[in-house]
């Protein structure tokens, strides 16, 4: 068999579309296009930025809402003597922040779980900071699990300050079960 080249962006395209449906047609043998698909040529295509501005109310908010009694994020003196120039959010305060949908990613309304949720953070999110966010479809994985087939979602989400460096980079894997893709 002869290497297959592509050598255009609409080539690939095309060419992880046929992956995507073999690989649907190998997890539902004789049951056609039951399973949620994917256009996997979707993939790495970020989001518009959204621009959220870090107010000290809603640090000090979230920061009640957990219980969280840590004077970085409630005193601004001692966030100052600490060496950050307003209320240090925690680390969790980025799931709050808007950001767009990945382009094209059109995920069911309902029956769609979220299994798992993972961040690495960069630089601190502070009060006063204008954190741009953008999202994008990250991989897409089809499996077979105890209650049948199942589409794994992989959306990536980052936050770039204003000074453009990265204060987070979230993942969430989500699964859309065969019976939900209906």
């Amino acid at each position: 068999m002869q290497p297959r080249f592509v050598d255009s962006e609409s080539q690939i395209r095309a060419l992880r579309a046929t992956r995507l449906a073999k690989k649907l047609a190998g997890v539902l043998p004789g049951k056609g296009a039951a399973m949620f698909a994917v256009d996997e040529t979707l993939v790495g295509r970020k989001s518009e930025p959204v621009v959220n501005e870090i107010e000290k109310g809603a640090v000090r908010r979230f920061m009640e809402a957990l219980g969280d009694t840590d004077a970085l994020g409630l005193d601004e003196e001692a966030a100052r003597a600490a060496g950050y120039r307003s209320l240090r959010a925690p680390p969790t305060f980025a799931v709050t922040l808007r950001r767009n949908p990945p382009p094209g990613l059109v995920m069911p309304r309902a029956g769609t779980i979220h299994g798992e949720q993972h961040f690495t953070y960069g630089a601190p999110i502070v009060a006063g900071d204008r954190i741009a966010v953008s999202s994008w479809l990250e991989d897409v994985k089809v499996r077979n699990g105890s209650r049948g087939p199942m589409t794994l979602v992989t959306v990536a989400t980052e936050g770039i300050n204003q000074d453009g460096v990265s204060a987070f980079v979230g993942r969430a894997i989500l699964i859309v079960t065969e019976a939900a893709a209906r």
